[in-house]
């Protein structure tokens, strides 16, 4: 069957519900099954935190007056988020392949420095980049990203 780009957004979005419900009902879980879990922080992780929240608030209000998230909010939220940074970054990615294809120098520049780096890289005996010890001497590179 021939996808049109609607059909397969839909049929993406359909998806992305799909894992995002089963994630949520899994930190629920979590966060239900262990009082300990509920009270850790939050690193990096959207999805629990906006959980822990609508948990501590369903205690705290005592089922008096609507505070939480629902299911659905949670839904949305994860959405937006997971959208608004996957379009950011891909502008980003275009605007900088943009601006090498458009200035020679810049270009020239950034291909030197990496090509500076791999040769440092080669020369210290190792085959892969080092994030620690490699991505810092990305200098031009960093700024012009």
């Amino acid at each position: 069957m021939l996808y049109t780009p609607f059909r397969t957004g839909a049929r993406a979005y359909i998806e992305f519900e799909q894992y995002m419900r089963a994630a949520i009902n899994d930190e629920k879980t979590k966060i239900e099954a262990d009082s300990a879990y509920e009270k850790q922080e939050a690193r990096g992780n959207l999805l629990t935190a906006m959980l822990k929240v609508s948990a501590s608030e369903a205690k705290q209000d005592g089922g008096a007056k609507k505070t939480t998230f629902t299911d659905e909010e949670v839904l949305g939220n994860a959405f937006m988020f997971f959208l608004a940074g996957y379009d950011t970054t891909a502008n980003s990615m275009i605007y900088a392949c943009i601006c090498l294809a458009l200035y020679d120098d810049l270009q020239d520049n950034v291909t030197e420095e990496i090509d500076r780096v791999y040769d440092e890289m080669e020369k210290a005996g190792r085959t892969t980049l080092d994030y620690e010890e490699d991505y810092p001497k990305l200098k031009y590179t960093l700024c012009f990203m």
